[in-house]
Parts: structure tokens; sequence; C-alpha cells
């Protein structure tokens, strides 16, 4: 699968809701280098667990690899250094700065140190505050989440089931006789 299927795919998956910053820094190549001594470019070193936190309670590791796994908080890093306008910078930074402050209020603890519960909790609670806006801290953080995810390697080649020679295609076949896997196209 090439980042041009993989970004169809989640444009679909978010109902369209790529910026075109986000679209233009797929399409050029972003992505998470994976290495073990990985400086941030645009997050502080505080801020890296939270993302990490955050990206994780959204797509939590399973059967499969989670956010975590698959690099999404140094694909937010970079699209943020690289992609973003100034707008959409400063709408990520003062959102992840009241995620803090809100968990700090509340728990006297970063989001980071949170039970599974309680992020998961929150992040319902800031779901529900987007719905109807436009612009918000929420739907930047889902929109990279998932496009850092379903364009990183390890997803595409270990959850995707990407088939590069696919044989006939039969488009009304049952799912029980592909062992009840989704193939992408």
């Amino acid at each position: 699968m090439d980042r041009r299927d993989a970004l169809k795919h989640t444009a679909l998956l978010m109902g369209g809701l790529l910026s075109a910053s986000t679209v233009a820094g797929v399409l050029a190549g972003c992505k998470a280098s994976n290495k073990p001594n990985w400086q941030p470019q645009f997050l502080t070193k505080e801020m890296i667990p939270v993302v990490d936190a955050l990206a994780e309670t959204l797509i939590p590791a399973t059967d499969t690899p989670g956010a975590k796994d698959a690099g999404v908080t140094e694909f937010i890093d970079v699209m943020l250094a690289k992609y973003k306008e100034k707008a959409e910078q400063d709408i990520f930074m003062a959102g992840l700065t009241q995620v803090e402050t809100d968990c700090q209020a509340a728990h006297q603890k970063s989001f980071a140190d949170l039970a599974p519960e309680q992020q998961t909790a929150y992040l319902k609670q800031m779901a529900e505050a987007a719905v109807g806006k436009r612009n918000t801290f929420f739907h930047e953080l889902k929109g990279l989440t998932f496009t850092g995810y379903f364009t990183s390697e390890l997803v595409g080649k270990n959850v995707l089931n990407f088939d590069p020679i696919p044989g006939r295609y039969d488009p009304c076949m049952p799912v029980e006789e592909v062992n009840n896997i989704a193939w992408t196209i």
C-alpha cells in the first residue's frame, strides 16, 4: 500500500476531516523515524509522554499495535514542526496545555499518569465538547493520530494486510472464505 492509498483510507475513516496541511505532510513523505534516540523538533520533552498517552488512548495496543508502537507521537511532532500552519500549531499547544491544566486540577496528576479509565473518560468529554465545532484540539489530535497510525510502515505491513499482487477481483466473497480478514485494496 502506498501513502496515497493509506491517506484515502484514513480520510474515509475520519469522515474526510483531514486538513490540507496534514494531507500535504503525508504526501511529502512525513513519517516517524522510529529511532531510539529520537529528539522532538516541536514538542518539548515534557509533552512527549502526554501526547503518547493521548494517542495510545485513541488507538490502544490490543492484538494489533497501538499508536505508541507505530510512532504516532513522532509523526505528530514532525507534522507540527514542518507542515502545520501557525494557527494549527497554536490550537494544538493550547489544547495540550488545557489537558494538563484540567488533569492537574481534577486529579493532581498529568494526563500521562492517570489510570486508563480516567484517560478514556477525559477523551470522551473532549469528544463531546468538540461535537459541532471546527478546528478544535480534539479534531487535530484525532486527525494526526489516525493519519500517523494508518500511514505507518508497521501498521501497513502488520495490520492492513495489503496484497501487492492481488488475484482476481471477487467483490462479493464471504469474509469467512478469507479467514475473517478484511483486506485493503
